[in-house]
């Protein structure tokens, strides 16, 4: 009889909630169950059922406790916070290759104009290639040139003294 009473006062309750609210509720309650009836002895979440969850605490963040029941709700919290951290470490991560570009030429020069920018570019890929030692291959560039053993050691600035090269006058 108190659970008929209960569930009695539950439908009062409920017929005063927006709709919104009982259509998020089913939703959760749904999703519940239909992991409850996976076909394995201990059902596992998945993480599209973890994105469900975090989704919910955003979207309905008075009423998602109420209906957890297959998970704790410092789990979900975890979950998100979980989340973040790898969303940002992604975002920090390093990227090889181009920021060196960035790094060794763009953030020292201001670029006026299109043709200026690929004049600076074709200037910094000729000094990557032909002049500038790289350590994977041993401090030597990727396109040899022959040695000169004997003369004068002179400077050649490239871009604009940004950077330069020193070899033996020939």
């Amino acid at each position: 009889m108190l659970g008929f009473l209960w569930m009695l006062l539950r439908v009062l309750i409920d017929c005063c909630r927006s709709r919104q609210d009982l259509a998020l509720e089913n939703l959760v309650l749904r999703h519940q169950l239909e992991v409850l009836l996976r076909r394995k002895p201990k059902p596992r979440l998945h993480n599209r059922d973890r994105i469900l969850w975090v989704w919910m605490r955003w979207l309905w963040p008075e009423g998602w406790t109420r209906q957890l029941r297959i998970v704790q709700p410092e789990t979900v919290i975890g979950w998100h916070r979980r989340g973040w951290r790898l969303y940002w470490s992604w975002r920090s991560r390093s990227r090889l290759g181009r920021p060196r570009l960035r790094q060794e030429c763009l953030d020292h020069v201001i670029v006026l104009n299109e043709r200026h920018l690929l004049a600076l570019l074709t200037e910094f890929v000729c000094y990557y290639n032909h002049d500038r030692p790289h350590r994977t291959i041993e401090l030597e560039t990727p396109v040899p040139s022959p040695p000169i053993s004997h003369g004068d050691v002179v400077s050649r600035p490239i871009l604009g003294g940004l950077h330069h090269v020193y070899a033996r006058a020939a």
